[in-house]
């Protein structure tokens, strides 16, 4: 259980640091396009935030001794050891990264794919930026699979590059059960393995 939950977290922080990447390389798309400077300052807001979030973790083991000493900031001191140790691995951390730009280049191409197959009104850059920050966002913990959060980011963020409410909910919904689709072989291994 301790090293199933260490995986799924230093996944999230691979995950995490892949996005900050992507908002850097898409930066120039950001501004070559004719964006309301709230939906471009969105998303450049990601870099900070995702910066100040990693050096926090990085930073817990500066906590004061009180603190430290409790069993839980040790098992989380402990992660942040594991985590610091794979990031700074010159092979493992490089194939890492690259594993995690490409999974998010993969749920964009995902996107585009699901938004082309209902319309053609949504254009191909408002996906390529708005994605990126609906990732992000779907990464934090508070809903069940990123399911409303992801929603509801799409629904604002497309409505900044001129796509309907109801269309952009109806593409996050349809790619959301599309990922349910796709997740149920993985169930169904779980399934026949217990």
């Amino acid at each position: 259980m301790k090293n199933t939950t260490l995986a799924i977290l230093l996944d999230r922080i691979f995950g995490l640091f892949a996005m900050i990447l992507l908002v850097v390389l898409l930066l120039p798309l950001l501004f070559s396009i004719g964006l309301v400077p709230l939906a471009r300052w969105s998303v450049i807001s990601i870099i900070p935030l995702a910066i100040f979030a990693l050096a926090s973790l990085f930073l817990i083991e500066r906590m004061p001794a009180f603190i430290s000493n409790l069993k839980p900031m040790q098992y989380l001191i402990d992660f942040v050891t594991k985590c610091r140790g794979l990031i700074f691995n010159k092979k493992t951390g490089f194939k890492l990264l690259l594993l995690s730009l490409f999974i998010h280049f993969l749920s964009i191409a995902s996107i585009i794919v699901v938004s082309s197959s209902i319309t053609d009104q949504v254009p191909f850059m408002g996906l390529i930026l708005v994605m990126p920050l609906v990732i992000f966002l779907m990464a934090i913990p508070i809903s069940i699979a990123g399911w409303g959060v992801r929603e509801g980011i799409m629904v604002i963020g497309l409505g900044y590059v001129g796509v309907s409410s109801d269309l952009s909910l109806a593409i996050s919904l349809v790619y959301g059960f599309s990922l349910l689709l796709v997740s149920l072989p993985g169930l169904a291994l779980w399934l026949i393995r217990k």
